[in-house]
């Protein structure tokens, strides 16, 4: 598989979210979900190295729970 297809799935973890928003009608509250993500991500990288988690690092699952990547798409979510 080509090495840039890796995103896909984190991608569709985060449109997920935001689909879900929509259909629930609570858009408005984006900001807020938005900083969730980003903080549970936050506190991830924060302990990775203290708690030495590295096998977490290649966990796919945290990867489609977006808590790897989350900080970069709530970053992207208040910049916009």
């Amino acid at each position: 598989m080509d090495s840039v297809y890796w995103t896909l799935g984190i991608e569709i973890a985060f449109y997920a979210i935001v689909w879900i928003l929509l259909r629930l009608g609570r858009f408005h509250q984006i900001e807020m979900v938005a900083v969730a993500i980003g903080l549970v991500s936050t506190l991830f990288w924060c302990l990775y190295y203290p708690l030495d988690w590295a096998d977490l690092a290649e966990t796919r699952t945290l990867d489609l729970l977006l808590v790897h990547h989350g900080v970069f798409f709530a970053t992207g979510v208040m910049l916009g």
